[in-house]
């Protein structure tokens, strides 16, 4: 897992800080280096507030900034949004997760994100069943409109 996906899972309490190790760990081998990431991922079994206290400091020294709550449920969009395209997940397991894990409770920074609620729901509704297809390629291109690539 990279650091910042790590970043966005962890400021939306889906990653425990137990594997924040783990993280350093790969970010090592990916190339990141700096003292608290060294020291996070050879911290196996150290308490929860002493891997966050060090992992806010490997991202103070790495130059990440901090999250903001809407920042992280954006980033988490993407990463379903990625999925989808890559094909990891179908296209409405991958809108009803950003649905229901990032777009709720809605706000204006992420108005965008309606699209993946409106088409989840009418698959879900079964209101025109043979629509699936097109609902669902209409999920990929929103997925794909989301990360910035061309439909």
């Amino acid at each position: 897992m990279k650091i910042d996906e790590a970043q966005i899972l962890l400021s939306l309490g889906k990653l425990p800080p137990e594997r924040l190790p783990e993280v350093a760990v790969q970010a090592l081998i990916d190339g990141l280096d700096c003292p608290s990431l060294c020291s996070l991922a050879a911290m196996d079994g150290y308490d929860s507030a002493t891997l966050l206290r060090t992992f806010a400091e490997c991202l103070e020294e790495l130059d990440m900034p901090r999250m903001t709550e809407v920042e992280a449920r954006r980033g988490l969009a993407r990463l379903y949004a990625a999925q989808i395209v890559s094909g990891a997940t179908t296209p409405y397991s991958g809108a009803r997760k950003i649905w229901w894990e990032s777009a709720t409770p809605m706000c204006a920074e992420l108005q965008d994100l309606v699209v993946f609620v409106g088409l989840a729901s009418e698959i879900e509704d079964d209101v025109d069943p043979g629509r699936r297809a097109a609902y669902e390629q209409e999920i990929l291109i929103a997925a794909r409109q989301l990360l910035g690539n061309s439909a």
